[in-house]
């Protein structure tokens, strides 16, 4: 099941974005600098999420990627691990 987060839990996903991160598009809407919206596997605790970036009206798929904490994140045109 995915669930919306609201605009005040974006900031769970940034255990996510370890450092190297690459994709300022991805922290600009969970800062609320770029508008978008997020669906999450768990509102409490996610492990993965699809966000919509509103400015670059793209996709983005980021997760953990088993114990390693690895982050992927899929725009559409290209898959990036970190």
């Amino acid at each position: 099941m995915l669930y919306e987060l609201e605009k005040k839990d974006y900031s769970l996903l940034e255990p996510m974005l370890i450092s190297g991160f690459q994709f300022p598009e991805v922290s600009a809407v969970i800062d609320s600098i770029n508008s978008g919206w997020i669906v999450t596997n768990d509102p409490k605790q996610p492990a993965s999420a699809l966000m919509w970036a509103e400015g670059l009206g793209g996709f983005f798929l980021l997760g953990l990627c088993g114990k390693l904490k690895r982050v992927f994140v899929y725009t559409g045109n290209e898959t990036t691990g970190v």
